[in-house]
């Protein structure tokens, strides 16, 4: 039986929304899971322009040959 937590997916996300903060979650292979709406005011992108898409979209152009994620 999986351990239970008092935070669920939710409640997590709510916080994640709630941070002063820009909070933006990449996946193993580099790809945007999650922004928060900073992140929109911090980088011009809207939420659904970033998600799906690979973290190398907010890497300069001029550093993406040379960015690892």
């Amino acid at each position: 039986m999986a351990a239970m937590t008092p935070f669920s997916d939710d409640a997590i996300i709510q916080t994640l929304q709630a941070m002063p903060d820009a909070v933006l979650a990449v996946d193993s292979s580099g790809i945007i899971a999650f922004t928060n709406h900073h992140v929109d005011l911090l980088t011009g992108y809207t939420r659904s322009e970033l998600v799906g898409k690979s973290v190398d979209v907010l890497v300069p152009t001029s550093r993406r040959e040379t960015h690892t994620h």
